[in-house]
């Protein structure tokens, strides 16, 4: 549990929200539209980002230091605007920022993607971390009660392409179809409902709708 008189500062913000880099700022931009009368602080950890290809133990370690900062300032609630940090170090948050309330990324986007597929076969875009971690195929099996496909594919580029401003254009385009090929050749067939498992990807939306037209793309900020 966090002592939350050591560091106290003046400021007491409502949410406190941490992302690996910049791209939990369109999970700020919502909730400044939902709650625009609160306070809100942001942390992000540009000096270590990216951390979708790092270890368990590291990222564990790096969330923990990352809410040590903002928990320092007593808000009401922390955001693990970061899918790699909610799927493998949420419950350690839980426990450490206890009484406060902790909210993560995971389940709102599983939910939003239940409601609108109509095949039961889902695909998930994340970083190494969040899909290695298995979080998005229990929570949907849980969810679902079980008889979903659900596939995970990892895009270790896509985050740094967006923190450079790498949206549109001939190289994005191979990138994502490169790593999504799987959904352009025929291998996997039916998906028709996919959960942006990063902060970073909504600005990836209108390349991956102009490429997919027929798929619906989950932003779980949004939910």
């Amino acid at each position: 549990m966090f002592d939350s008189e050591e560091g106290a500062e003046t400021f007491s913000p409502g949410f406190a929200l941490f992302d690996s880099g910049m791209g939990g700022l369109s999970v700020l931009r919502h909730f400044l539209d939902h709650f625009p009368h609160e306070d809100f602080l942001y942390l992000g950890d540009m000096a270590r980002f990216p951390y979708g290809a790092k270890s368990r133990e590291t990222i564990r370690r790096f969330a923990l230091e990352d809410a040590a900062s903002l928990m320092a300032f007593r808000p009401r609630t922390l955001v693990a605007a970061c899918f790699t940090v909610s799927s493998q170090a949420l419950d350690d948050l839980v426990e450490f920022c206890a009484p406060v309330r902790v909210v993560g990324m995971v389940e709102a986007g599983a939910l939003a993607a239940l409601s609108r597929t109509r095949t039961g076969r889902i695909g998930v875009l994340g970083t190494e971390g969040t899909i290695q971690s298995g979080a998005y195929p229990a929570i949907l099996q849980r969810l679902s009660g079980g008889g979903l496909e659900v596939v995970g594919v990892a895009c270790p580029l896509f985050a740094p392409m967006v923190e450079e401003g790498w949206i549109d254009g001939d190289i994005p385009e191979r990138i994502v179809r490169e790593y999504l090929s799987l959904f352009l050749d025929g291998r996997i067939s039916g998906v028709d409902t996919v959960i942006l498992g990063c902060t970073h990807y909504p600005p990836l939306l209108p390349l991956l709708t102009r490429i997919f037209p027929d798929i619906a793309f989950i932003d779980p900020g949004l939910e």
